[in-house]
Order: C-alpha cells, then structure tokens, then sequence
C-alpha cells in the first residue's frame, strides 16, 4: 500500500533556487506549445512587431577579470527597424553608439564626437536596431521545431537549436535564460508596458576565448514604448 502512495519527484537545490516537482509533471509539451504561450506571455506576436520606439532608461554594473567593477547609467533607444542610440557612463566603461542618417557611429562621451563605426559594430547596431526587444521572433520556426526537455531544475522547459538554447517558465510562459556559444543571459522581472512585457533586469555572462570571464547586469527604471521617439532619441539618430 505504500508503494502506491508514493510518487517519483525530482527535487533540486541551488544557490538561488530551490524547487521540488513531480516526475510526471516534467513531461514536455511540444516546443511550438511552448514558444505560442510566450509569444502570448509577451502581449502577442502583432503586439511585438508592430513596435514604433522604445526607450530604456536605468543603471548598469559590469564585472571583467582584468578591469574590476564599474557601474553607472544606461539609457537605449530604438526607433524600428533603422535607429538606435546606446550611452553608457559607468566609470571607465563608457559607451556611445548610434545607427543614425548618416550610419553607424561611435562616439566619445555623451556623443560629444562621433566617427564611423567599425565593421562589427555597424553589424550589431543594424541587428539590435531590427531584432531587440522581439528575443527570438526572428527565429521563430526554428525555435518551434526545438528539442524540448526540462530545465536542470524543472521550473522551467528547455529549447535547443543547433546553435542556441532558450529557457521559458513552466508558470508564466516567460523567456527567462537565452544562451549561444559562450555566452548566457538571465531576463526577469517581466512588467507589462503599453501591452507588451519587458524584462526590467537583465543579466549577462560570458567567457572570451582567452578565458576572460565577465558579467552585466541591467537594472531598468523606465521604459516607454510610443509611436514617435523622445527628444533624446532623435538628437542622438541625428535628426535635430
């Protein structure tokens, strides 16, 4: 009679979280079940692509093996899919880049001189212009047709492609790890903005090929999704 009463769990403890869960429960759905409910999770995948700007304004810490930490401001903007502004100043992290009229740029500190970009990072701003804030809606059938199995600790499904792996909780539907290569991103407190939801704090990993490890982590205070972009933004697209 015992026997009958017990049931298989699968109980796993880590540093930031402990969760216990049965067996039976960890049966996958299909990986376009999955991906469908956080598309819905998200507002919708009209809702998403039919973004006109968005701004992001909070704060940033980053961690390198050789440089210690620095933190200080964040503030982005995009207006999809051909603008976008970066600036941040954390010390001696500082960041200025947009892809504006005239193309990609980098620029010294509060965009106070700007030179063309490089190669790379004209690549970059070109992809994070079209694709952010939209994780993985540019993949999305690839994502459909993932592997799907539980996370290590069963909170949440597990999808791998050939090249990248996605973690979405098993609750809310929420996009919380997204991983390629040697690199990892932790997305959270999810807030819903104009009826779309948006990770407040994000959180990056990685090691470089000579083992450099680092980390940043995003913390937001605003985000504001409108049709036509802030002031800020449109001086930084150079279009005063």
């Amino acid at each position: 009679m015992l026997r009958r009463l017990l049931l298989p769990f699968v109980c796993i403890s880590l540093a930031q979280d402990s969760t216990c869960v049965r067996a039976a429960d960890l049966t996958p759905p299909t990986a376009e079940a999955i991906f469908d409910a956080y598309l819905r999770a998200r507002g919708g995948e009209d809702a998403l692509n039919s973004l006109g700007a968005i701004e992001r304004i909070g704060w940033i810490s980053t961690f390198m093996d050789d440089g210690g930490l620095q933190a200080g401001t964040y503030h982005t903007c995009i207006r999809y899919p051909d603008r976008i502004a970066i600036e941040i100043d954390a010390g001696a992290f500082q960041l200025a880049q947009a892809l504006r009229t005239d193309g990609a740029v980098e620029c010294s500190r509060g965009f106070a001189a700007c030179r063309l970009a490089s190669r790379e990072v004209a690549t970059q701003l070109i992809d994070t212009a079209r694709h952010a804030n939209k994780d993985l809606l540019d993949k999305k059938d690839l994502w459909r047709a993932a592997a799907v199995t539980p996370s290590a600790n069963g909170a949440a499904w597990r999808l791998a492609t050939a090249r990248a792996w996605a973690e979405f909780d098993r609750t809310d539907g929420h996009l919380r790890w997204l991983g390629r290569d040697r690199r990892a991103r932790r997305l959270g407190q999810w807030r819903t903005v104009e009826g779309v939801t948006i990770p407040f704090r994000l959180e990056d990993y990685g090691v470089e090929g000579n083992d450099r490890s680092w980390s940043n982590t995003v913390q937001l205070k605003e985000v504001h999704i409108t049709a036509k972009p802030s002031a800020w933004c449109t001086e930084r697209f150079g279009e005063r």
